[in-house]
């Protein structure tokens, strides 16, 4: 379906959107309100927050840190599972055996491009804290590598 012109000239993606609201760890995972905004990447760790769900924050700021570039995330109340999707193509090689060993390497349809599907599986009994320190865990499998490796994404 096309966006029809007025549509497209009132509608306006937030550069800045709001900090959302901070939940304590003890927190159900069916507490964390979806995030609307789009972000598929992330060029200051300050603003992760603004863009990815509570339960993810922790984890991707680390990759962030380790110069492995998250390009979508979902963990909010209507999510089975928590999912983070990283850049395949900006890997190392160890990286990517790491990648390939914890998640599924699914190609981007009409590109050259494959990103990495993580999941981390969320119960009904799923807490924030819970969720934040397995998708933490996950995180520190990876090994920092050279910016230079997501220099053309910052």
């Amino acid at each position: 379906m096309a966006i029809s012109e007025q549509q497209e000239q009132t509608y306006e993606f937030p550069i800045d959107p709001p900090m959302p609201e901070v939940l304590p760890p003890t927190a159900s995972v069916r507490e964390v309100e979806p995030l609307h905004y789009l972000s598929c990447l992330h060029f200051h760790r300050e603003n992760i927050p603004r863009f990815v769900e509570q339960p993810l924050v922790e984890a991707c700021q680390m990759l962030f840190d380790k110069n492995v570039r998250t390009t979508l995330t979902s963990a909010n109340r209507h999510d089975r599972v928590a999912v983070m999707f990283i850049d395949y193509d900006t890997l190392t090689p160890a990286n990517r055996t790491v990648a390939g060993q914890i998640g599924r390497v699914r190609p981007i349809p009409d590109t050259s491009c494959s990103l990495v599907q993580i999941e981390i599986p969320i119960s009904a009994d799923s807490t924030v804290g819970s969720v934040s320190a397995d998708a933490a865990a996950v995180a520190e499998l990876f090994e920092a590598q050279p910016a230079e490796m997501i220099a053309h994404a910052r």
